[in-house]
């Protein structure tokens, strides 16, 4: 003991603190510093411990800040560019640590500013825990540095809970001084006391009165409880209410007010830089601030909420009107970061990143899922759950997905990704779990097959895919035990099914359905939704016999509150409880069913028909409509599809939920001049006139996929699964670029559909690769021949350019020649022997055989006319 110095002197030994800041004991140590001015001294001496034990030393340097000097010290310089996306910054942090392993020490800069280039503090607590892991691994041993009292808890919590050891950094009348917070090494002795840095080492101070002038001196919050912590997020925002302050003044520039405004919104809403430009002409900083206190955590609110919002503002911005039109919103956002959290938490991350670098692999893939569904959030997390729901009660909710890809141009992911309805019905205790349940199965669905597949196809599984979320309140109404709206639709601007000449398609068009809009966007083999041009609302795509009542929906789906779940319930079930003004738009009594009744002494038939022709001949609605998606297109500067729901009121006027916007993935709105069809009658294997919705084209088939109605008919359940997969491996194996021209599929009934009996239960992945899909709408009397324009099968359909076909076999206009099919060689034992024995059901046909001319398609879809056939 010196009494004149007050430190404790000791020889350097086993598990001194020397060891432990020079690296000598394996592990991550972080330094919390004022400034990055007293960072260097400590990190200059572990790099040169490093080397005099003979290890490398590998300096990752961020391109944002300035480069350490390291006293002379050789190093390897590794530039990192967090800019370019947390999940490309990160791998090329953990390549390089795999690859050296523990022959080296690793020297990282202070991690604060990564929390600034991401905008959030949560993204810099995750890129600790990813690579801490990395470096237990590899047994190596590694220092990091952080910024005293400017992050949040996100990154404290996360960053304290990791490190081996933290150690707090003050500057006393210029000299430094070391406080341990946390030491967690096998063999460290030290103790957590305040050391005195002499330049070389550390020596621990002993008496109390250089221990409290030194740490009275310096602001000592409670560490990673961020009680004081505001961290970037919250001081952004802060900041931003302090200027919209000082404005009302008028002390601020408007370069000051862009600045914040551009600042939020990277942060917050998108990175992309095509929405960058449409959100910043019409998202005030106002709006940005009332959006953040919406936001259950840090990160980006995802495609889908963004466009959802953008799509409001630019309605409320064009016309005052809008204000009076829509349906108030007031939903919560569960951003980014929080995603990646979970996944860092529950041990997912690692394998997450090995699905993607094997290209999807299933089996990862669903450990992954399983993991996600087991998985737990953190506590604050769950507290802010907790008062959204405070806030809802137990009105019904839906969690949807909101990914930062999704929606987006060029990529709709449409149906892709799940919506989850959540009755929220209950005590709290029950309601937050319905909803983490939910949530996590959102979280699931980013790895499923159809995602994943999709992501493939676009060539997006290296880009950067957080999964967002988006929490709407359900709009509709009460009934009883039931909830629903008066109506949904899906919207496109531009129509790509002219089903008669007086049809514009830059009118745009509607597919309308009672209650929930479930039924609009999936396709239901069983029932029919009502299909509207906007600039001729009175035509029908079908032509129906005058003998026979009109098709309508007769099923609606809703919320049971009882059972917890969407059910169907028929809509004559329904009518009796739903308000006369609501009937008067939807429905009308069909004078055939009448006059049906009568003939056949029915007493008190039912003759309500779920026509909307209240809705579409009388009131403004479908000018309204046709107003929406003209304004959005003229915004997005190109077609936009929407999904809104729609509620009425006493005095005959309407609100409409505008619940979900984005660019329509469409690859063309032109058709191109057709050459005349020159196809002798015995050359032709089908004609028809529509529906057909797509692209007009000529073009040559390569390869033909005919299941043949009856065989497949005949069929167990079991073997008609069969059959599925088998169209899909054939889909995988004639995709390649060797094929020359396109491959169709013609088949009988839905294809897609859910149930075997009614058509071909294959995914969208099976079927992706096809050109032209054909139904024969042939497989039992009673299925229902409706286009389902607008439905998520629909728009990947459109989306791939794929022309799609519907052949009625009993229409006066069509004719098809099966046996031209059905005679023609069969391809499909020599291509997949492990399927000979369905080849009375599945007929392979060679577009050019060597015995006849070439297989040709020409589909004009603005005249509805198609025909295949055999040139001669």
């Amino acid at each position: 003991m010196h009494p004149s110095s007050g430190f404790y002197t000791r020889e350097q030994g086993v598990g001194t603190l020397d060891e432990v800041v020079t690296g000598a004991l394996h592990g991550s140590l972080v330094w919390q510093v004022d400034t990055v001015r007293d960072y260097e001294p400590f990190a200059a001496r572990f790099a040169a411990a490093a080397a005099a034990r003979g290890e490398a030393v590998v300096y990752f340097h961020f391109d944002s800040v300035e480069e350490m000097r390291l006293g002379g010290v050789e190093a390897t310089t590794v530039p990192v560019f967090p800019q370019e996306g947390f999940e490309v910054f990160i791998n090329g942090l953990l390549d390089t640590i795999s690859a050296r392993g523990a022959s080296a020490a690793y020297l990282f800069d202070c991690i604060s500013p990564l929390a600034a280039d991401w905008f959030s503090d949560q993204m810099a607590g995750n890129f600790f825990v990813i690579v801490g892991a990395a470096l237990r691994a590899a047994e190596a041993s590694a220092c990091f540095s952080i910024l005293r009292n400017l992050h949040s808890q996100y990154a404290m919590d996360p960053i304290v809970a990791t490190a081996n050891g933290l150690l707090d950094v003050c500057r006393y009348r210029d000299r430094l001084f070391v406080q341990p917070l946390k030491l967690e090494y096998k063999r460290a002795a030290c103790r957590h006391t305040l050391h005195a840095w002499s330049g070389e080492s550390l020596r621990p101070v002993t008496d109390s009165h250089t221990a409290a002038s030194v740490l009275t001196n310096s602001r000592r919050d409670n560490l990673g409880l961020a009680r004081h912590h505001l961290g970037v997020w919250s001081s952004t925002f802060i900041e931003a209410e302090t200027l919209l302050a000082a404005e009302a003044g008028g002390d601020i520039r408007p370069e000051e007010r862009d600045r914040i405004r551009d600042k939020i919104l990277r942060m917050a809403v998108t990175r992309d830089a095509r929405v960058q430009q449409l959100v910043r002409r019409y998202f005030t900083l106002e709006y940005l601030l009332f959006l953040g206190t919406r936001m259950l955590g840090t990160g980006l609110i995802g495609g889908k909420a963004a466009d959802m919002l953008l799509a409001r503002a630019v309605l409320l911005e064009r016309d005052a009107r809008w204000n009076e039109v829509l349906e108030a919103h007031d939903s919560f956002f569960i951003p980014s970061d929080v995603f990646y959290t979970f996944l860092v938490q529950n041990e997912c991350w690692e394998l997450r990143r090995r699905l993607m670098l094997s290209r999807g692999r299933f089996d990862i893939a669903s450990e992954v899922r399983r993991r996600i569904l087991n998985g737990a959030f953190p506590a604050h997390i769950m507290r802010r759950f907790s008062d959204m729901l405070d806030y809802f009660g137990e009105t019904p909710i839906v969690v949807r997905s909101s990914s930062l890809l999704e929606d987006s141009f060029g990529n709709a992911f449409s149906g892709k990704y799940e919506s989850v309805f959540c009755c929220n019905r209950g005590d709290r205790g029950a309601r937050l779990e319905q909803l983490v349940d939910a949530i996590k199965r959102v979280y699931a669905s980013a790895l499923s097959k159809d995602a994943l597949d999709y992501r493939a196809r676009h060539g997006l599984l290296e880009r950067d895919e957080q999964m967002a979320i988006l929490v709407q309140r359900v709009a509709g109404a009460f009934h009883g035990n039931l909830y629903f709206p008066d109506l949904a639709a899906v919207g496109f601007s531009f129509n790509p099914y002219g089903w008669h000449e007086d049809i514009d398609p830059r009118a745009g068009v509607l597919r309308l359905v009672f209650g929930l809009g479930t039924r609009a966007v999936e396709r239901s083999d069983d029932d029919y939704t009502r299909l509207v041009a906007l600039n001729a609302p009175h035509l029908r795509p079908d032509s129906f016999s005058d003998d026979l009542p009109v098709p309508a929906q007769q099923w609606v789906d809703v919320l049971d509150l009882e059972q917890g779940r969407v059910s169907s319930r028929a809509f004559r079930e329904l009518a009796p409880d739903l308000d006369a003004y609501v009937l008067s738009q939807v429905a009308t009594e069909d004078p055939l069913v009448a006059r049906a009744a009568k003939r056949q002494g029915i007493r008190n038939p039912f003759l309500l028909r779920l026509s909307f022709e209240g809705l579409l001949k009388h009131g403004d609605f479908v000018a309204s409509a046709r107003t929406m998606l003209r304004l959005l297109e003229e915004a997005y500067e190109g077609p936009v599809d929407v999904e809104l729901a729609v509620n009425f009121r006493e005095d005959g006027s309407y609100r409409i939920h505008l619940l979900q916007c984005r660019p329509m993935q469409v690859k063309g709105m032109d058709h191109p001049e057709l050459p005349p069809l020159l196809a002798p009658e015995d050359t032709v294997i089908f004609r028809c006139h529509g529906p057909v919705i797509g692209r007009s084209r000529f073009i040559e088939i390569a390869f033909l996929l005919y299941v043949v109605p009856e065989k497949y008919s005949a069929l167990s359940e079991r073997e008609q699964y069969a059959v599925a997969r088998i169209l899909g491996e054939l889909n995988r194996r004639l995709s390649g670029p060797e094929v020359s021209g396109g491959l169709m599929l013609v088949g009988p009934g839905r294809w897609g559909s859910a149930m075997p009996s009614l058509g071909l239960p294959v995914s969208f992945a099976d079927i992706n690769h096809a050109a032209v899909i054909c139904e024969i709408l042939a497989i039992r009397e009673d299925l229902v021949t409706e286009v389902s324009l607008g439905t998520h099968f629909f728009n990947d359909l459109v989306e791939l350019d794929m022309l799609y076909i519907s052949l009625k076999q009993d229409d006066r206009d069509a004719v098809f020649y099966r046996s031209r099919l059905e005679q023609a060689p069969n391809l499909l034992a020599a291509l997949m022997p492990e399927a000979a024995r369905y080849e009375d059901c599945l007929r392979l046909i060679q577009g050019a055989e060597n015995a006849s001319g070439k297989l040709w398609l020409r589909a004009d879809t603005q005249g509805q006319d198609v025909c295949l056939y055999r040139e001669e």
